[in-house]
């Protein structure tokens, strides 16, 4: 009499638990990323408690001096301190890409829900046309309006980027409404007679807020970069005006081996545009594991 044998027992795999490192080192980052941007916007807010001299009030006998002093990181070409003028620069450097991503956020996600809603030749129509734009950089947009308007400075400079990201919240908010489109829960919705106005603001933006706020914080740093950039080429804000931007395009210093005001500028824009997308991506990751 043959014996049977019984098959062996599958083995169950143990998942390794996570190290306490490993866990901790995102916490780590992201504190010091929110950390950062709190102590620019403190600094940008209080800038003239901090500051302890004019941004624009500067002698020019004083031009060039090394950092030390009364001005812990020198002077410019006009006397102007430098430290001052990083303070006062956080301020349109921070207010610009705000304001840019809530005019681009204003007109892009209702004409994607209008595209969604309304869907056939309408639908396309806009997916085509913003399939076009997103073919053309936005810093290169954005320079063809200022120059069209004929005027440079912060409004002109924001407005023009803030059209130029338009597709972008446009095309984000369209794909993400396109699925949440076909759900039950927005049948049910029209089911009972609800206008696709009521459905939008009751439910579909809710749905889709987390999702706008993850891609919001990242275009934030690209916003920066892209009004910094107008500044550098001059199409921003202009001097006297402190702006980031248009220091790190300031090399009147150079010939006499001063460089620290646009040295300065770039590693603000540098630090704060990155803390931006690490955040953002942050976001962006916990909105796609949730």
């Amino acid at each position: 009499m043959s014996e049977t044998i019984a098959p062996p027992r599958p083995r169950r795999l143990r998942r390794s638990p996570a190290k306490p490192a490993a866990r901790a080192r995102p916490r780590v980052l992201d504190l010091l990323a929110l950390g950062l941007l709190v102590i620019v916007v403190i600094c940008a807010i209080f800038a003239p408690l901090l500051a302890g001299h004019s941004p624009t009030g500067g002698n020019i006998l004083n031009q060039f001096e090394p950092p030390g002093g009364s001005h812990l990181l020198g002077t410019d070409e006009n006397g102007n301190d430098i430290l001052a003028r990083l303070l006062y620069g956080a301020r349109p450097s921070l207010l610009g890409p705000l304001a840019v991503v809530a005019l681009a956020l204003l007109v892009g996600v209702p004409l994607a829900l209008v595209a969604v809603w309304r869907g056939g030749l309408t639908d396309i129509l806009v997916g085509r046309v913003l399939d076009i734009a997103f073919a053309f950089p936005s810093v290169l947009i954005a320079s063809i309006l200022v120059l069209v308007s004929g005027g440079a400075g912060l409004v002109p400079a924001i407005i023009a980027v803030a059209i130029s990201y338009i597709p972008w919240a446009a095309r984000v908010t369209r794909t993400a409404a396109l699925q949440e489109r076909r759900k039950p829960y927005i049948v049910a919705c029209e089911i009972q007679g609800m206008s696709a106005f009521a459905v939008s603001v009751r439910h579909l933006l809710p749905n889709l807020s987390r999702l706008i706020i993850a891609q919001s914080t990242i275009a934030l740093g690209y916003a920066l970069v892209d009004l910094a950039a107008l500044s550098f080429i001059g199409l921003g804000v202009r001097p006297p005006t402190p702006d980031w931007g248009q220091m790190v395009s300031d090399t009147a210093g150079f010939p006499q081996g001063n460089y620290t005001a646009p040295v300065a500028a770039a590693i603000c824009i540098v630090l704060v545009v990155g803390s931006i997308a690490y955040l953002g991506s942050r976001i962006a990751e916990r909105e796609t594991n949730a």
